[in-house]
């Protein structure tokens, strides 16, 4: 028998792009639960590119990351439950949850000037 995942893992289990990931570059914030400890942790993160189902952040360490945490991008009153896909140097692939609407992709995705 395989090991145990968390139920949300199970719902992700692989990065299954249905849709285009659009560039962006927007602030954010990650929160998670300490390891061990009571409270949470958070880092500064960058947004490199969004889509419906999930994204890729730049972070100062992702080492620290785990497997379940939230998500907040600058500007937007929500937190976003996210899954971590994957990790490679100072970046972190992620699968929301829950897909975000199309509508709210391509708002967040158009060019601010």
């Amino acid at each position: 028998m395989g090991q145990k995942q968390h139920f949300l893992s199970r719902l992700v289990e692989a990065d299954r792009r249905e849709t285009e990931r659009r560039n962006v570059k927007l602030p954010g914030k990650i929160f998670y639960l300490k390891k061990g400890l009571r409270g949470y942790s958070s880092q500064d993160c960058m947004l490199l590119n969004i889509s419906e189902g999930g994204s890729m952040i730049k972070l100062v360490a992702p080492s620290a990351v785990p497997e379940h945490f939230y998500l907040v991008i600058e500007g937007v009153q929500a937190k976003f439950p996210c899954v971590l896909m994957g990790k490679g140097g100072e970046t972190v692939n992620l699968r929301f949850a829950q897909d975000l609407p199309t509508t709210f992709v391509a708002q967040l995705a158009k060019p601010r000037f």
